[in-house]
């Protein structure tokens, strides 16, 4: 694998170089204690029981998430409608006010000072986030988070920001896989596998260049508009994760926060 560089903490410095693509990370150690860890993995638990994620059997979600509200009207509807529940879910529920993602939220308000906002439409406001949890065999292939899709092209985002904090890790697998390549969104339009199979192949974008296997309590930034994918679940236990989007619509411009 390439040596590509990381990050170890969230700066002006550090997330302008990574809108730049002079680092492909930034990682936090200790942004919540395992004994926060281990009560939100039960929460988490109880609520997905029964969940299920349209795109993966092995991947339960507490909510509909940005990607599931393309699918259809329907789907739309239910984003829409039951976004600032689901929130609300997340943080009271799960992390019992305020969620590692608001935790990071709160360290980027410093550094951008056009703001954090949510997008909405028709009044009413996006997912801000999510809570994932990837069962045995569970894993993503690799792919590109867009940007101009129907939802996000009113805000004129240019890069998306993958931010995920890990409430459990299984022993093996889970790991994040991140490629140097990018792609544009026609390219990676045109060579995106065909249903049921996801993402790109293994035959287009090669072996990863960097994989990054965070420690339960650590929470990275990454820029979603490059290729990236899980790895997937193995061993005993399972990959918990509270996770959210920033979009990156100019200097000038205020973050836009999703799920």
């Amino acid at each position: 694998m390439t040596d590509i560089k990381t990050a170890d903490s969230l700066t002006r410095e550090s997330f302008a170089a990574l809108r730049a693509g002079e680092i492909c990370a930034i990682l936090f150690s200790d942004l919540i204690s395992s004994a926060e860890c281990a009560r939100a993995a039960l929460a988490v638990r109880a609520l997905t029981a029964r969940s299920s994620y349209r795109w993966s059997n092995d991947l339960s979600i507490i909510g509909v998430s940005i990607g599931e509200a393309h699918d259809s009207d329907e789907a739309l509807e239910r984003y829409l409608a039951e976004g600032e529940q689901t929130s609300r879910i997340v943080r009271d529920v799960v992390f019992g006010g305020v969620s590692p993602i608001d935790r990071i939220t709160l360290q980027m308000l410093p550094i951008w000072e056009p703001g954090i906002r949510v997008p909405s439409r028709d009044g009413r406001g996006f997912l801000q986030q999510v809570v994932r949890r990837w069962k045995q065999g569970g894993g993503a292939s690799a792919h590109l988070d867009l940007s101009n899709t129907p939802l996000l092209r009113p805000f004129n985002i240019r890069q998306r920001f993958g931010l995920n904090v890990y409430i459990e890790m299984p022993i093996e697998g889970g790991a994040v896989e991140f490629w140097r390549r990018s792609f544009t969104e026609e390219e990676y339009l045109s060579l995106r596998q065909a249903p049921p199979a996801y993402g790109l192949s293994r035959d287009v974008v090669g072996e990863p260049d960097l994989r990054i296997r965070p420690a339960a309590g650590q929470a990275i930034i990454f820029d979603a508009s490059r290729p990236h994918a899980v790895e997937p679940v193995a061993g005993r236990g399972e990959r918990i994760t509270n996770a959210s989007f920033l979009g990156y619509a100019g200097d000038d411009a205020p973050l836009f926060q999703f799920a």
